[in-house]
């Protein structure tokens, strides 16, 4: 069987666009897929089941339970985004962020950066506009939530590469 098309509606133009969407469409979907979520957390049962959830979503965790320890790892590994919790008694967020904001290479120095915290996100807003961050999560956060979150940050980092 033959199947002719309409020339005047299937144009190049239009075909070419729905290329375009349907590229966006499986890079959103398959975002993540084998990148780097770092996971900066001094409590390891929390790190641990947050990179769980990471790699049933198809990132690569890496947990490291200092903020010294993620600015290296930004610096000598590939980009990805960082897991860090708003509030920490031993270590300052805000310093952390700056220091990202701070490098030379354009990629690294917009790594995104998710406060987790159990602070209720209407307390933590005023904060976050200062900080730079790119997403928040309130604890308790479901598998889904954090996956999206992740994703959507997979998403970012593709268009800066």
């Amino acid at each position: 069987m033959f199947v002719k098309f309409n020339t005047k509606i299937t144009t190049p133009k239009i075909i070419l666009k729905f290329i375009a969407v349907c590229a966006k469409i499986i890079l959103y979907f398959n975002a993540g897929a084998f990148m780097n979520a770092l996971i900066v957390d001094q409590d390891r049962d929390a790190a641990e089941s947050t990179a769980r959830i990471l790699s049933g979503g198809g990132f690569r965790p890496v947990c490291l339970n200092s903020y010294d320890d993620a600015l290296d790892y930004i610096l000598n590994k590939e980009p990805a985004m960082v897991f860090a919790p708003a509030f920490c008694a031993s270590s300052d967020i805000s310093v952390f962020i700056s220091k990202i904001r701070s490098f030379d290479e354009p990629v690294k120095s917009k790594t995104p950066v998710i406060c987790v915290s159990s602070v209720p996100m209407e307390i933590f807003f005023d904060s976050a506009a200062e900080l730079d961050i790119f997403g928040y999560i309130e604890k308790p956060a479901s598998a889904p939530e954090v996956v999206i979150v992740a994703r959507k940050a997979a998403y970012y980092i593709g268009g800066l590469q």
